[in-house]
């Protein structure tokens, strides 16, 4: 079990364009605001855009999509936190394969955040609008 589990502004806030920051932060201090965020997650544009590489087209599936995060850094035993307009998966916690077979193709706005790693995932509502997240660590 992890020592200490950031909150879930400490988790996206490496992904968010520096100007919406605060205000994902206020929005996720409340449940209101929470939901008001989730609302959004079908077309974010929220996200720092030099983060976000978009998934080929050849590797859109649960696997493929799981690989890539594995190459841009997380790790084989990767828990993740989710962020989704699905209730059914939002603010839960679960390994990377069981967040991607829950999230890809489902057709709703969810981002999925590794834990201690500065990787993620984030699909859109659209067909094909599949995203890694990835913040490269300084050496």
């Amino acid at each position: 079990m992890h020592a200490e589990i950031p909150s879930e502004y400490d988790l996206i806030a490496p992904f968010l364009a520096a100007n919406c920051r605060s205000r994902w932060q206020t929005l996720l201090a409340t449940a209101k605001g929470r939901k008001k965020l989730r609302g959004r997650l079908s077309s974010l544009r929220d996200l720092d855009q030099r983060l976000i590489r978009p998934v080929p087209a050849d590797r859109q599936n649960v696997d493929a999509i799981e690989g890539v995060m594995r190459s841009a850094g997380a790790p084989a035993d990767c828990e993740c936190h989710v962020l989704s307009e699905n209730p059914a998966i939002d603010g839960k916690r679960m390994s990377l394969h069981e967040a991607l077979s829950e999230t890809v193709g489902f057709g709703f706005g969810t981002i999925v955040l590794c834990l201690g790693r500065p990787v993620g995932y984030y699909e859109a509502e659209g067909p094909g609008q599949r995203f890694i997240l990835a913040r490269r660590e300084r050496s």
